[in-house]
């Protein structure tokens, strides 16, 4: 998962449009779900 956020945090420098940062949020908070996703059954 750490390859994600380094790929968040290039998109994050280079958007400087508003509709940019929109999607690098909704991202964001894709990339959060997933990573409790995977906590979750790891500790299953």
């Amino acid at each position: 998962m750490e390859g994600l956020d380094d790929l968040t945090n290039e998109l994050k420098k280079k958007s400087n449009s508003r509709g940019l940062k929109r999607h690098v949020i909704a991202f964001d908070l894709k990339t959060e779900v997933l990573k409790r996703i995977q906590k979750n059954l790891t500790s299953l």
